[in-house]
């Protein structure tokens, strides 16, 4: 099948110049995608990629669904009601709606018509022919009829009686139905990685629906009707009058359109999975610290604004989400008289912790906690851990231990060095990456008075544990409740 654009593409070159003389360059490779031949049609893709999947569609949910972000005026979302949103399950089928679950219910019919009756065209082609079937000549007939010696007709014809003349031949080789074709492939992949990770479900009406259009997919191009038909050298752009105006063909190219959108966007986040990583890790931040607030033991726990979030229609290198929206300050305390401020910020807009606390971009965390009581300001640092893809699928206890290891002793040093903060551990978020579990066990690791947590988590919202201490004991130790 034709590639996508950058689908062909699994590196790229970064040049480093200084003063217009070029230092070096380095080559960067992308991870292992789903295959892109017919002849790799069947292979499944890989738990990595499941995963990304997975990731992706729960980000397009929050971004189109929640925030509303592709809207001209997108309205003001508060993180309460994004929460609720993400947590709420609307109906009793425990496979996820996707954009190939819409796709299965609109695209058979006219799939199915198209690809049994291909729209045809007779193609005006000019041949030698006997001269009892001529029907039509033109001009340039005339002239290689005047060329020819002789001056009757037979003596023109020659031996096989044959003369140019125009004949029409029948022609499904048209623009529609390559598109037709071409949805038909784009549909089967799609539709093939919602398989794969909706494997462990059982009876579900969508998954029955993508099913039936997997083996559609497959059978479509193969039937007699079409085999004439090409393939596209590239996504088609622009679309012709039948695609526009046809009852069938137009249903096709609504399809198609999406299907093409949805593959250059995974395409491009592709390269930045680990920044799409940390949008899904700063929700289940805000999300555990406000359950932490609800559940709190202090005296004093107040929120004292609820935070307005807010999405770009576009990702930038991979991240939906802008800056400064994370829940918060909290005033926090066993008393009024020994109450703190708890805030919560954004690790990649350093500019917002340099003005206040710069010691503590030293940790250069993905998120960072800190809870300022007086001269006091106790820190927990917080990264989105995104392994390689090589790394991801069998994470084992010693990559672990040397991780855990590495950060412990890397918040032991800051706390010798620095002078106004102390950080009170690290807290660990990855991926789930065996689709077998939904949430990881939560793992806790000590040394010299600090501690580690990690765990791991899948993308989906309302599978996200509500009633797991170990979840809030971060913020617990952090604010000494």
């Amino acid at each position: 099948m034709p590639a996508l654009e950058g689908d062909s593409a699994y590196g790229e070159g970064v040049e480093l110049y200084e003063r217009d003389v070029l230092l070096e360059v380095l080559k960067l490779s992308y991870p292992g995608r789903y295959p892109v031949g017919d002849s790799d049609a069947e292979s499944e893709p890989s738990t990595y990629e499941v995963f990304f999947d997975e990731l992706l569609n729960e980000t397009l949910f929050l971004v189109r669904q929640v925030l509303k972000a592709d809207l001209p005026r997108s309205p003001a979302t508060y993180w309460s009601s994004i929460l609720a949103d993400l947590r709420a399950k609307t109906d009793s089928d425990p496979a996820r709606h996707s954009l190939v679950v819409d796709l299965a219910k609109t695209l058979m019919e006219p799939l199915e018509h198209v690809t049994s009756h291909p729209k045809r065209m007779l193609k005006r082609i000019r041949d030698q022919q006997r001269v009892q079937l001529v029907q039509e000549i033109d001009t340039h007939c005339l002239i290689d009829l005047a060329r020819r010696p002789g001056s009757t007709m037979p003596e023109k014809a020659g031996p096989k009686q044959r003369v140019m003349a125009v004949t029409r031949h029948e022609n499904i080789d048209l623009l529609e139905n390559r598109v037709a074709r071409h949805c038909c492939e784009l549909l089967r992949r799609a539709a093939g990685r919602y398989l794969h990770s909706h494997q462990r479900v059982g009876r579900s009406e969508r998954k029955q629906q993508v099913e039936k259009l997997f083996r559609n997919s497959k059978r479509w191009p193969s039937k007699p009707t079409v085999s004439g038909v090409g393939r596209l050298l590239s996504p088609c752009r622009q679309p012709n009058y039948a695609l526009l105006q046809n009852i069938h063909y137009s249903r096709i190219w609504d399809g198609y359109s999406k299907l093409v959108r949805n593959e250059e966007l995974r395409d491009g986040l592709w390269r930045w999975p680990r920044r799409l990583w940390m949008d899904r890790v700063g929700v289940y931040v805000a999300d555990t610290v406000l359950s932490w607030a609800e559940r709190s033991r202090h005296a004093v726990c107040i929120n004292t604004a609820d935070r307005l979030v807010q999405a770009s229609h576009r990702h930038e290198c991979g991240a939906w989400l802008s800056s400064d929206i994370m829940p918060g300050p909290f005033i926090v305390g066993m008393s009024s008289a020994e109450a703190g401020t708890l805030h919560i910020i954004d690790g990649r807009h350093p500019g917002v912790i340099d003005a206040k606390f710069g010691e503590t971009s030293l940790l250069c965390s993905d998120f960072l906690a800190f809870l300022v009581k007086g001269s006091v300001i106790r820190a927990l640092p917080i990264y989105a851990i995104w392994p390689s893809p090589c790394e991801a699928p069998g994470l084992d206890k010693a990559w672990w231990e040397r991780i855990v290891g590495d950060v412990l002793e890397s918040i032991a040093l800051f706390n010798r060095r620095a002078k106004h903060v102390v950080a009170v551990g690290a807290l660990l978020v990855h991926g789930s990456w065996d689709a077998s579990s939904r949430n990881g066990p939560w793992h806790t690791a000590t040394r010299d008075d600090l501690t580690c947590w990690q765990t791991a988590l899948r993308p989906d919202a309302s599978s996200w544990p509500t009633d797991i201490a170990d979840r809030y004991r971060p913020f617990d130790v952090l604010t000494g409740g």
